[in-house]
């Protein structure tokens, strides 16, 4: 775990090596810490194109009335190098906008060594510092796929590009994406709540999965076939309507759920347990899926018998949320909506004598 420190002052950047040799040598130790001291922008730089840096850690007044530390964390952002970084300095408030900054920490306030350094070790535990780093696992991944799947294709790739350039760089995202997840994926065995949903960049768009809300703040999610919501030439969908399915906040399902509970039944808490892990499990009944709660969104349960259907002018008075759930996860609640509309039974039909003939005496 590398944390390259840049501050003019030395005492500040020796005390931060004291300390991991004393203080906090057995947090250090423990994490494999390396503090890599700068004083200055130009030698930070050079420091960042010859090392696997995981944390940055600036001071923007260096040496300087200008808070020339805001050059390093821009370097950082226009390089695309995906540092986690945090600001120690005396003037806060004169952080970059929109910068890459995790947190900043007011020097001689709430710049403890100790808790700055356990900070950093909850993120590197995540792992994201060894998937997006420069020599990371998403990038070893990326050249495998270059070196293995593209080089080996080039020429078929050459010839489409030939025919339609713009649409060629999009399949080889797309390609890029596939391999690559193939790869992630292979030992894979559950998934966290987070992953249920992306981030939309385009939050103007829709197409399958897509989560919007209408002026009553009732959510829903956009089952529309994709070859529907796809955009014209005059860039209007192909379809005259939209499909949504109401996303119901899992206290109305609780409530529904537990009314059937009879009030005498023992272990009632443990019932209750019982039939809201089968609703996360989504093995409660084919009409509900649900989906968690994150940061991104409050979650709910998909009811399928709640559907609906509306023309582009209503779709208008809906916002179209920044999030949407994931195209894997979609696959599956678009089966399932499936399964539950094409379920068949048949009646129940009375045995007669003469279903199969007069039984012999």
């Amino acid at each position: 775990m590398n944390i390259l420190l840049v501050d003019d002052d030395e005492s500040i950047r020796n005390s931060w090596l004291e300390y991991s040799k004393t203080v906090g040598k057995e947090l250090c130790e423990q994490n494999a810490i390396e503090i890599i001291p700068c004083a200055n922008v130009v030698d930070a730089e050079k420091t960042l194109k010859e090392m696997c840096i995981d944390f940055l850690s600036v001071d923007l007044r260096l040496g300087s009335s200008e808070p020339e530390g805001n050059t390093l964390i821009k370097t950082v952002i226009d390089y695309s190098l995906r540092i986690p970084t945090i600001v120690i300095t005396a003037t806060p408030g004169d952080v970059i906008e929109k910068s890459n900054v995790l947190r900043t920490y007011k020097k001689g306030e709430d710049d403890d060594i100790s808790d700055i350094l356990k900070y950093l070790v909850s993120i590197y535990k995540t792992g994201i510092t060894q998937l997006l780093g420069k020599d990371g696992l998403l990038e070893k991944n990326l050249e495998a796929f270059y070196k293995n799947c593209y080089i080996d294709d080039l020429n078929s790739w050459i010839q489409y590009a030939a025919e339609n350039s713009e649409s060629t760089q999009k399949a080889l995202v797309r390609y890029a994406v596939n391999n690559i997840s193939q790869l992630l994926d292979n030992d894979c065995d559950s998934y966290y709540p987070e992953e249920v949903y992306i981030y939309k960049p385009d939050a103007h768009n829709i197409s399958t999965g897509s989560l919007v809300k209408d002026t009553s703040n009732n959510f829903f999610i956009i089952l529309s076939p994709a070859c529907d919501l796809a955009i014209r030439e005059s860039g209007d969908f192909k379809t005259d309507s939209i499909q949504l399915v109401e996303i119901e906040k899992i206290n109305i399902i609780e409530d529904e759920k537990f009314s059937t509970i009879p009030a005498e039944c023992k272990n009632l808490d443990k019932t209750k347990n019982k039939l809201m892990k089968e609703i996360w499990k989504n093995t409660d009944t084919l009409y509900y899926h649900w989906l968690p709660r994150t940061s991104l969104f409050d979650g709910g349960v998909i009811n399928f018998r709640r559907i609906k259907t509306i023309n582009k002018t209503e779709l208008l008075t809906y916002s179209i949320l920044n999030v949407q759930i994931s195209p894997c996860f979609c696959k599956d609640i678009v089966s399932r909506f499936s399964s539950y509309y094409a379920r068949q039974g048949q009646p129940e039909i009375c045995y007669t004598k003469y279903m199969y003939g007069e039984k012999n005496e």
